[in-house]
């Protein structure tokens, strides 16, 4: 009887952990969706100097997170995500309006996929 409590604790921790790990990467695919939409409304009003210091800070804040995100989801996604906010900057400071766009929408089709690759779908699962 004590290994079915055990088992059905260690079931529960599992649980538990999960719901901890969708919660997390939900909240911080929106957070950096919600910033790429500023950095490009910033440069769109013309806002350069202010983009620039946007996307320096969330590739900043992104290295934090990597750290968390890291444990948690395949590395080739987080690593290309990252790579791509590097070079928001810059596209930014040289006036590359076209190649920010192009990078800021694939970064956020990039974040999209890696919240629904955490759902809890049968294909997923399996």
């Amino acid at each position: 009887m004590k290994r079915l409590y055990t088992a059905a604790v260690l079931f529960l921790i599992a649980i538990g952990l999960c719901i901890v790990e969708y919660v997390s990467i939900n909240k911080y695919a929106d957070e950096y969706v919600e910033r790429i939409d500023r950095i490009e409304e910033m440069v769109k009003t013309g806002s350069t100097q202010k983009a620039a210091f946007a996307a320096r800070e969330a590739e900043k804040n992104w290295e934090e997170t990597v750290s968390i995100i890291d444990m948690l989801l395949f590395h080739d996604y987080v690593d290309e995500i990252g790579a791509n906010l590097v070079q928001l900057e810059y596209y930014i400071k040289y006036g590359e309006e076209a190649e920010l766009f192009a990078t800021c929408e694939s970064t956020k089709e990039q974040l999209l996929s890696l919240k629904e690759s955490e759902l809890p779908d049968a294909k997923n699962i399996i």
